[in-house]
Parts: structure tokens; C-alpha cells; sequence
């Protein structure tokens, strides 16, 4: 911008003390826009190559300087040709030599409008890209509500609404229907004693197994502490408690020295289950599910317990 105003002092300095020269003015006038028209194709070129959501228009722009540059010749080569001691003006470098003004004057008013449209198309460009970051913005926060940091796993609060949707009474969904909770066997004590960065070693890998136990339709979340719920859906009663004895055996028998470097250490778990039978409030489904899980506790711990069940 500087060396354009600096150049056009310059012109009209030249203008106005050698007004007897003014031929030589239109040359180097001439000279100087096609300089400028070189810089800005360099410059559109550059700019192309970083971003890719404006290149149709960009390369609008690009030829539209390209056609200006050109007429700029065609009016340097014209002007330089009139002044030539060995050829005559005829007269058509009479109509060129204007005639290539006027043709500039359209390419840029084309490129004013290219310009335009281009400042169009980045603020169109910039509310989309606005718009995609607050839509993963509220993903994330969406994330963040619902999830536990430590396992992924969905929360309490996530959670309470699966179990709402769980105990609803007019589900189509015939299917046996069950709720499972269980909470890591001695949990403190693998705290106290190998610290707090196994223990929470500990309570990722259950979360991967319990997740990897799922099958359609069905969730695991972080009650709180080490205590896990899970909801389970199989086609009949009997599966649901094939299904709590898999997830049973699938944390104890998990190779637990690659965490605690011991073998005989194993981390087991103690649950209580209940199918979901008529209509049932929350309240009452976790009221039964923590005292049969406080039963299991009780009666040796490495058991699931439900009305009339021991799963071992």
C-alpha cells in the first residue's frame, strides 16, 4: 500500500512538471500498472495454495488480473509504437490505445465485484467454521456432562436417566430386562497398598471389561467409588444370569499381574441383579439391587445375588 501511494505521488509529480512529456508519463504510468498487476497475479498465486475453500473465485480473480495485465501490454506496445520516429499514428492505435482503457476499466469493475462476492464467500466460510466449532464445543460439554472422566463410562446422572427409560411400564420391548450393580471387591485395600494410580488402573480395566460385555441396547456407567451399574437385555431370564456370571468371570479371571506384578492377586466383584418385572419405581429397583449386592458382600464377596439367585 505504501510503495502504490509513493508511486503515485511520483506519477503525479512527473505530471505536473514535464506536462510537455506527457507520453512518457503514460509509459511509465503503463510500466508501473503492469508491475502492480504482476505483484497482485504473484500474490493470488501464493494465497491459492493456503486455503482451498475460495479457489474457484480466487481463480476467477487470478484471470481477470491475467486480462488486465495483457491489456496493459497491448496499451505499453500501442503508446511506445506512437511515439516511434520511424512509423505514423494511424488510426488504429487511435481506437487501441483508449479502447485498452476501457477494456481496464471493465476488468476492474469485474474485479471489484469478484472481491465482493469473494468477502462473501470467507464470511459465509468463517460462520461455518464458527458453527462447527460450537456444535463440537456442545459435544464435548455434552460428553463432559454425561461421562466419567476417569472410565469414559456414562455417569450417575446419565445413568439415572437409562434407568428411567429402563423401568418404563409400557415398553414394547418384550425382552427381559435387568439391572446389575456391582462394586470392586477391597477396592481400598488395593488403594492403601499399591496406591492410588493402580487403583484407578484397576477401575479402567473393569470399565473395558464391563463395556466389552455389552451387547445391543444395553449401557454401563459409573455409579460412584468403584461401584458400576449395569443394564442388561436378553430374551429370556435364564440369559440374564448366564450374562452376570460371564461378567463375573471375565474380571476375575483377567491377568491382573501385569498390574499388581503379583499372581496371587485377583480382583473380583460383588453385585445384585434384578429383572424388571410390572411397574417399579427407581427407587425401589436400586433399594433391591444395593441390598442384595450387600448380601453378596456378606455371604464371602465374588457373587452376584437376586430375589431367589446366587450366581458364583
Amino acid at each position: 500500500m505504501l510503495i502504490t501511494i509513493f508511486a503515485a505521488c511520483v506519477l503525479h509529480f512527473s505530471v505536473s512538471f514535464y506536462t510537455q512529456s506527457e507520453i512518457y508519463t503514460q509509459i511509465i504510468g503503463s510500466t508501473f500498472t503492469l508491475a502492480l498487476a504482476i505483484a497482485y497475479i504473484l500474490l493470488i498465486i501464493k494465497e491459492i495454495s493456503k486455503t482451498q475453500w475460495h479457489f474457484k473465485t480466487m481463480m476467477v480473480l487470478l484471470v481477470l488480473y491475467i486480462l488486465f495485465f495483457l491489456t496493459f501490454m497491448v496499451r505499453l506496445f500501442s503508446i511506445l509504437i506512437e511515439t516511434s520516429n520511424s512509423l505514423l499514428i494511424d488510426t488504429h492505435l487511435e481506437v487501441i490505445i483508449p479502447g485498452t482503457l476501457l477494456i481496464s476499466l471493465l476488468i476492474l469493475m469485474a474485479v471489484n465485484f469478484t472481491i465482493i462476492i469473494l468477502v462473501q464467500g470467507k464470511i459465509q466460510h468463517d460462520f461455518h467454521v464458527d458453527a462447527k466449532e460450537k456444535e463440537s464445543l456442545l459435544e464435548q460439554l455434552h460428553i463432559v456432562a454425561s461421562h466419567d472422566s476417569l472410565t469414559t463410562l456414562y455417569n450417575r446422572y446419565a445413568m439415572e436417566k437409562h434407568i428411567n427409560t429402563l423401568i418404563q411400564p409400557y415398553s414394547s420391548d418384550k425382552a427381559c430386562k435387568a439391572l446389575l450393580m456391582v462394586d470392586i471387591d477391597h477396592f481400598k485395600l488395593f488403594n492403601d497398598t499399591y496406591g492410588h494410580e493402580v487403583g484407578d488402573s484397576v477401575l479402567k480395566i473393569v470399565s473395558s471389561l464391563l463395556t466389552n460385555s455389552l451387547e445391543e441396547c444395553e449401557c454401563v456407567g459409573r455409579w460412584g467409588g468403584d461401584e458400576f451399574i449395569v443394564i442388561l437385555h436378553c430374551p429370556e431370564k435364564v440369559r440374564v444370569y448366564e450374562r452376570a456370571k460371564d461378567i463375573l468371570n471375565s474380571i476375575y479371571e483377567y491377568n491382573w499381574f501385569n498390574v499388581f506384578g503379583n499372581e496371587e492377586v485377583k480382583v473380583s466383584l460383588s453385585g445384585g441383579i434384578i429383572c424388571i418385572e410390572g411397574e417399579i419405581s427407581k427407587k425401589e429397583v436400586l433399594t433391591c439391587v444395593d441390598y442384595y449386592l450387600y448380601e453378596a458382600k456378606i455371604n464371602g464377596r465374588n457373587q452376584i445375588r437376586g430375589k431367589d439367585i446366587v450366581i458364583t
